[in-house]
């Protein structure tokens, strides 16, 4: 998972693009506040998160939907709200594949990298 521009108070423009996902598809993606540098298995589904669900405050999902070749990208604009500045959020895609295709985990699913962005 990458960020398609700059993030800073009021743009507009702003998207999250994620890259290699299975052709096609839609995936499950998801902002916090909370990271888990590490990456862990905490739901023993054997697809790895790098966001700390349990104790984030602010969690936001939404809808990655891929293209032919595996790269979804999604707005997210960044309101024009100066409290957020200095504010640092983590995102992380979950894709879910077909088992005819590939089979990354015990339950078809598997995660991207994660993304640290700070809000300037």
């Amino acid at each position: 998972m990458n960020a398609l521009g700059t993030p800073i108070v009021g743009n507009a423009q702003f998207k999250l693009r994620c890259n290699h996902g299975p052709a096609n598809a839609t995936g499950l993606g998801i902002v916090c506040d909370a990271q888990d540098s590490a990456g862990s298995d905490p739901f023993g589904l054997g697809f790895i998160l790098h966001l700390d669900l349990f104790t984030a405050v602010e969690i936001l999902t939404f809808d990655l939907v891929s293209d032919a070749a595996g790269v979804g990208t999604a707005a997210a604009p960044i309101p024009q709200n100066p409290f957020l500045a200095g504010k640092t959020y983590y995102a992380q895609t979950l894709w879910r594949w077909d088992p005819g295709i590939c089979l990354p985990s015990t339950f078809g699913i598997s995660s991207s990298n994660g993304l640290a962005i700070t809000i300037q």
